[in-house]
């Protein structure tokens, strides 16, 4: 009886980096494996090709940070100020759990809004932020690329054909602050100014181009809502429209004929 022959792994790297501004570029990795040889078997090689490397930090998220001066808020102001240093310095203790812990924390993807006296005057990256526990305030902001579904709207075009259609916005935050503190609701602000522009810009063509032409659909809603978008601090990246199909007439007659067949009924009660 003959034993199954092995050879040794072999493993070929070759890696080339370069140093700009601290980022390191792996240009090549090659890692080659031979699997086990028997008599009547042939060899099988694996080869895994890794081409880039992880993203830079300020490439995943900008910085957001910034951070305005504080106007005088007098004595009281003050006082309330220092009493909440004194009172956070005993919360930063582990084991004191009678005062509130000052640190908190900012996930990655977010960024850290910091009001003071119900004034925002910072704007903190993710990371341990230290917030004063009686005079100041952390909210925290999504900045990630977001998607908005656009539910099934009527829109009717040039030539006074009605359809039915959906969509999806790709949207992310650029001024975090502005979003959050100058739009009551932003996401359904965006949707219902999303709406109101696809009916704009549906309105504006003809039937065969809304249906071959959605690429131009896109590039028009977006230079369309680009300057609303901006003064709200929100960025749109693309839409695209999903479903688009024409708005079928018999549910109006179906609905028209139930609302008659109801009004008959109670014409007939009456007079009975």
């Amino acid at each position: 009886m003959s034993l199954p022959l092995y050879t040794p792994n072999q493993d070929y790297m070759n890696t080339q980096t370069s140093d700009n501004k601290g980022d390191i570029e792996l240009t090549k990795t090659r890692v080659k494996t031979s699997a086990p040889i028997t008599g009547s078997s042939k060899s099988n090689d694996n080869t895994n090709i890794i081409t880039k490397a992880p993203k830079p930090k300020d490439v995943m998220q900008p910085s957001f940070a910034f951070e305005w001066e504080t106007p005088d808020y007098g004595l009281y102001g003050s006082f309330i100020d220092c009493f909440g240093s004194i009172v956070g310095a005993f919360g930063a203790i582990p084991c004191c759990f009678c005062c509130p812990n000052p640190y908190k924390r900012v996930e990655q993807g977010t960024v850290g809004l910091i009001t003071k006296f119900g004034e925002m005057y910072k704007a903190a990256d993710p990371g341990l932020i230290k917030v004063n526990p009686l005079s100041e305030k952390l909210v925290t902001i999504n900045v990630k690329l977001r998607t908005l579904e656009i539910p099934s709207q009527n829109c009717l075009t040039k030539d006074n054909v009605s359809i039915v259609l959906s969509g999806v916005l790709y949207f992310q935050l650029v001024v975090p602050h502005t979003a959050y503190y100058t739009v009551h609701d932003i996401i359904l602000t965006i949707r219902d100014r999303t709406q109101t522009t696809l009916r704009q810009v549906i309105a504006a063509r003809n039937l065969k181009d809304v249906l071959e032409k959605r690429e131009e659909i896109a590039k028009s809603f977006e230079e369309s809502i680009a300057q609303t978008a901006n003064s709200w601090g929100v960025k749109f990246e693309s839409i695209f429209i999903k479903d688009l199909s024409l708005y079928s007439n018999r549910t109006v007659e179906s609905k028209t004929n139930k609302t008659v067949e109801s009004k008959t009924n109670q014409t007939n009660k009456a007079k009975s």
